[in-house]
């Protein structure tokens, strides 16, 4: 797949989300980092969402739209949509927005759990995982940081045990994972 740099969205540029990630050129699938508003240059955290739908997010919802692509949801806050959690466990920009409005239907992944805007979040890494995989995750991206993945991953068996999780929100992951198939390792390469 011949996806290259996405103009519209490097440092210092108008900036709503601010960078993209993707897998090598050999691979058919990519792998799309949306990072917020909230991290772009001054004065533009407060463009609203109709104005961020017709100016910054233009680049990321036409690579979003090839297939097998894996989106990267970043841990900064859309505050246009959720000022109060990052947009890797917020309802309201999973399901609403890319879920929802957006009917992106591929697979999303977080930025990495073992960062303090998860672990910190108000109810710590149980509350982050379970409202990731609830708003419709896919993929916990978490580095094997043991004070992390295995109080992670015990939230999350607790979770399950105690019907936290929505069954739907699962099966419809399973569903989503079910389907990709990569013929070769990834090769991330950042796009500018």
């Amino acid at each position: 797949m011949g996806t290259g740099p996405v103009r519209g969205s490097g440092p210092g540029d108008r900036g709503g989300l601010a960078g993209a990630l993707v897998l090598g050129e050999d691979v058919d699938a990519a792998l799309v980092a949306l990072l917020p508003e909230a991290m772009a240059p001054k004065g533009r955290a407060s463009l609203t969402a109709a104005e961020l739908e017709r100016t910054d997010w233009v680049p990321f919802r036409a690579l979003m739209g090839e297939p097998g692509m894996f989106t990267m949801l970043g841990h900064a806050r859309l505050t246009a949509i959720d000022a109060e959690r990052p947009a890797s466990f917020s309802a309201p920009v999973v399901s609403g927005l890319i879920r929802g409005q957006w009917k992106y239907d591929g697979i999303l992944v977080t930025d990495d759990f073992s960062m303090a805007a998860a672990y910190e979040a108000p109810g710590g890494l149980a509350a982050a995982s379970v409202a990731a995989l609830n708003a419709g995750v896919d993929l916990i991206l978490t580095s094997y940081d043991p004070d992390q993945y295995f109080p992670m991953v015990h939230a999350l068996l607790r979770a399950e045990a105690a019907g936290k999780l929505k069954k739907d929100a699962l099966s419809q992951s399973d569903r989503r994972l079910a389907g990709v198939t990569l013929e070769q390792g990834p090769q991330l390469t950042r796009a500018s």
